[in-house]
């Protein structure tokens, strides 16, 4: 389990046990806790997105280099374009989509449902490549 995991496993456990409590006064732990899930999941939308874009540059200098589109990840870490072929925040492969002979280049992190073409995947792109 990763480490901000466990602090919001932790801090779950914490609301859940407070929001079975009995007591008269409603805790607030539950509405903080939404909050902090809340930014964790802004936080992980935030990294793909800068991860996206990372890979964007890189599937740009495979296409220089080769004159051709990566047919994935895999491929550019192969190459050695990049280091490794990293994960989204949700640990699920980035997807590469290439149009037009790699005029337009879209990276995409499935998001957290693992679906692509859901409302939950982030998209960067390019048309001026």
């Amino acid at each position: 389990m990763r480490p901000h995991a466990t602090s919001i496993a932790l801090i779950l456990a914490t609301a859940c046990t407070a929001a079975s409590n009995d007591d008269a006064v409603p805790s607030p732990v539950p509405v903080a806790a939404k909050a902090v899930v809340d930014e964790l999941h802004a936080a992980r939308r935030s990294q793909a997105e800068v991860q996206a874009r990372q890979l964007l540059s890189a599937v740009q200098m495979h296409i220089l280099q080769t004159g051709a589109c990566p047919a994935d990840v895999q491929a550019m870490a192969a190459a050695k374009v990049i280091d490794k072929a990293p994960r989204d925040p949700w640990d699920h492969d980035y997807v590469l989509e290439c149009r037009d002979a790699g005029a337009s280049v879209i990276v995409v992190s499935l998001g957290p449902d693992g679906r692509r073409h859901g409302d939950d995947d982030v998209l960067v792109e390019t048309h001026e490549f």
